[in-house]
């Protein structure tokens, strides 16, 4: 498939360290998948789309990956505007499956020497109105990333120049999908890209 170019600017400023799909022999990753199916599931959209029990009846398949930045930051801009079309943050051209809905938890692991407050994800509104999100170890934010306009830092600044600076994220995308082929019919216009408040509110 054709590389993308969300992909290529990831590449480009960290390293990809670390890639799973899934949890297979329990442990911890297990216990973190299934808090991150909860909270998706407690959504009042995926409630609309799967039924009110989508934590416990919906089907979350899970791809992890783990970015690291530094030790030296690239002051050049990037962080490219897009909404995910790859179901598996794979960079390739391809699409998630016909009925299911697609998240990426952004997990911050560790930051050390780092600018905090330009470095986390950034979301943009239909109108073009940019909200910058936090940078903050050992907290995370979760997007519905099929449907909302988000992007990477757009610059990565050392507080000190002369010491290494490192941002180090656990980046997780999930796709829920109805088990047996079962879906709920969601209501007229629900969470569309036409209508700005239904876009927002899909974050």
């Amino acid at each position: 498939g054709h590389r993308i170019e969300t992909d290529r600017d990831a590449r480009k400023r960290a390293a990809l360290v670390g890639e799973s799909y899934g949890a297979r022999d329990g442990g911890d990753m297990e216990v973190f998948e299934r808090a991150v199916a909860a909270a998706i599931g407690a959504r009042a959209d995926v409630r609309k789309l799967f039924g009110e029990d989508a934590a416990a009846s919906a089907d979350f398949k899970f791809q992890h990956r783990l970015w690291r930045f530094g030790p030296r930051m690239d002051r050049k801009t990037g962080g490219v505007w897009h909404v995910d079309t790859c179901p598996w943050g794979s960079g390739l051209e391809t699409h998630p499956p016909p009925g299911t809905i697609m998240f990426t938890l952004v997990f911050i692991v560790h930051t050390e020497n780092i600018v905090a407050a330009t470095a986390g994800t950034r979301l943009q509104d239909p109108l073009g109105g940019v909200t910058q999100l936090p940078c903050e170890a050992g907290h995370g934010t979760l997007i519905r990333t099929d449907s909302v306009t988000h992007a990477g830092p757009l610059r990565l600044d050392a507080e000190d120049a002369s010491r290494p600076s490192y941002r180090m994220m656990m980046q997780t995308k999930i796709i829920v999908a109805p088990r047996e082929g079962r879906r709920a019919s969601p209501s007229v216009g629900a969470f569309t890209h036409a209508a700005p408040g239904a876009h927002w509110r899909a974050l």
